[in-house]
């Protein structure tokens, strides 16, 4: 059964005071609170990563850094499109397959374990230490690849039929 907040009627079950609002008198309220159903979703992706952390490190230990990078990076190109299948008002469905991404976050720590590998690597090559290049190329290439990554999917909003409200109140 999903919810429907924000179409301006009363609900079966509504008092007066909260009529105004759509939210109904029962405990399903927070459901109807964008900010809560954000806290709700990054909570379940978070004691996700908490629990898989200790696996993904079991995993590099077993198959290698790297396998295990390229494990977890798949898993999580196919995670983000998983979010696709949640429908509008399907809170549950998307606190649940929030835990899917943040499963894959678990293992955050492995591309600085990486990373130092190819620093050490590039000093038994080399002989000279490079720690500040490598560092500095892996953050030029994160804050760069950040900027597409923010805009585009701004710039697709219209095209997938967003609707910005006005006044606080969205078009019927």
């Amino acid at each position: 059964d999903l919810l429907n907040c924000n179409q301006g009627r009363k609900l079966h079950g509504m008092s007066n005071a909260n009529a105004d609002i759509g939210y109904a008198d029962n405990s399903d309220e927070w459901r109807c609170s964008s900010t809560t159903v954000m806290g709700a979703v990054l909570l379940s992706m978070g004691l996700s990563a908490l629990a898989t952390g200790p696996l993904w490190y079991l995993s590099s230990i077993k198959y290698g850094k790297r396998t295990t990078w390229l494990l977890s990076s798949v898993l999580m190109l196919v995670s983000v499109f998983l979010f696709l299948a949640i429908g509008k008002g399907d809170v549950d469905a998307a606190i649940f397959l929030a835990a899917v991404p943040g499963a894959v976050l678990g293992n955050f720590y492995l591309s600085d374990a990486i990373l130092a590998d190819i620093i050490e690597y590039e000093e038994y090559l080399s002989g000279q230490r490079a720690e500040a290049t490598f560092i500095m190329a892996k953050s030029a290439i994160g804050k760069l690849l950040a900027i597409p990554a923010a805009a585009l999917p701004l710039a697709l909003l219209e095209s997938y039929g967003y609707q910005s409200s006005e006044g606080g109140s969205f078009p019927v």
